[in-house]
């Protein structure tokens, strides 16, 4: 099980393999044993012009537009060595479930959405049989938490702590493997915390969206479907990170 989808940096896409560390195109080989793949094309020179417009605006400063990009060149990747897990917490009308959609698109079968539920405390359910399907994946998506939820610590630490988790599909026996997601939320509610422990503040990464615009929605609209260019332009901020 530990062969499938092992290297980190490479990127299964619908006409080559891409070397993330260096932006080579590789053939398609059965050798890779990847079980991924996002639905778009590498194009090396396709750009997107819209979506760096979008989220420039909607991040609202170079800064936090430049730490989203390259958060996201690090979507791409199997990389969890931050040990983070981020929401993109506004209002309504900031873009931010739709620039997350974005991003969740090109990356295809490697992103994965979650239910809301399975990252709040609760003490009648057990989350690990949907962890069991994010196995392989390098984006956990989760849409919207409401007032009064609280984290699901246990959790968010074992998935973003990069260490063998445990696992398990409906009516089979568990099993263990190594997360490769990263988990971005997009929320108008950030969740709160039972503990204040240190070591789960640390993971907590905000990334606030608070510029209301419905003429970057109409936008995002055009690029919100697989687009060759958000690729392409994301892929280059892999090193950025």
């Amino acid at each position: 099980m530990d062969e499938w989808d092992k290297d980190d940096y490479l990127l299964n896409v619908s006409n080559c393999v891409i070397d993330l560390l260096t932006g080579e195109r590789l053939p398609h080989s059965p050798d890779y044993l990847m079980t991924k793949q996002s639905t778009v094309s590498y194009e090396p020179g396709k750009k997107c012009p819209m979506w760096d417009k979008v989220v420039s605006r909607q991040l609202d400063t170079d800064e936090k537009a430049a730490y989203f990009q390259a958060m996201c060149g690090r979507l791409l990747t199997g990389d969890v060595n931050d040990k983070a897990f981020y929401i993109m917490h506004g209002g309504t009308d900031t873009g931010k479930s739709l620039i997350l959609n974005t991003i969740a698109s090109i990356l295809g079968t490697y992103a994965v959405r979650a239910s809301r539920e399975t990252f709040v405390s609760s003490q009648y359910d057990n989350p690990r049989w949907e962890v069991a399907n994010w196995r392989g994946a390098r984006l956990v998506h989760v849409q919207e938490f409401k007032p009064g939820d609280y984290w699901h610590e246990p959790l968010l630490k074992d998935i973003s702590g990069g260490d063998p988790i445990a696992a398990v599909e409906k009516h089979m026996k568990p099993f263990n493997y190594k997360p490769k997601c990263k988990i971005v939320m997009a929320s108008n509610h950030i969740p709160k915390s039972n503990t204040m422990d240190h070591s789960f503040a640390d993971r907590v990464r905000i990334i606030p969206c608070e510029k209301q615009n419905t003429r970057s929605r109409e936008r995002l609209q055009h690029v919100s479907t697989p687009d060759e260019g958000v690729l392409r332009h994301t892929e280059l901020h892999v090193k950025g990170y």
